[in-house]
């Protein structure tokens, strides 16, 4: 029986390169990652990959593939990312979390601002984004 996403479910977070990660006394940076619907699930997954074929192609013409990875990695985190804390500068200043508004076929959604998202180190992000697509998955007694 395939059994519907709970769209409330979080899950906490802390990035396997944040140095505090496995320190007794230490204070990681905690992400609530969020559930994706399938709206926002497809509309990433169609947005990996992008094929581009020129009008005059011939039909033995290469077709141009593009994989917006870390572009699609981003736009996943700013969906999935419910919050962040701690989260400072290197002045040791909180940087505040804030949202953004988003329409997206017919539904407006609230995601992280590209203010809080554009500071995250890239392999940060990417971590972040593969464990997006991890947990918003069907598990095995879903009928994966």
């Amino acid at each position: 029986m395939i059994i519907g996403l709970d769209l409330s479910q979080t899950e906490e977070f802390v990035s396997e390169f944040d140095p505090e990660k496995d320190e007794p006394e230490g204070n990681p940076t905690k992400f609530k990652l969020l559930t994706l619907d399938s709206r926002v699930m497809g509309h990433l997954r169609d947005r990996a990959t992008r094929m581009k074929i020129k009008p005059s192609a011939k039909a033995d013409d290469d077709v141009e593939t593009e994989v917006a990875m870390n572009e699609v990695a981003f736009e996943t985190v700013q969906f999935g990312l419910g919050g962040i804390t701690p989260f400072e500068d290197a002045e040791g200043q909180e940087i505040p979390w804030a949202v953004t508004k988003r329409n997206l076929r017919g539904k407006s959604y609230e995601i992280a601002s590209d203010v809080v998202v554009n500071r995250l180190p890239l392999r940060v992000i990417n971590e972040i984004a593969t464990r997006l697509r991890v947990i918003n998955n069907l598990g095995e007694d879903e009928g994966e």
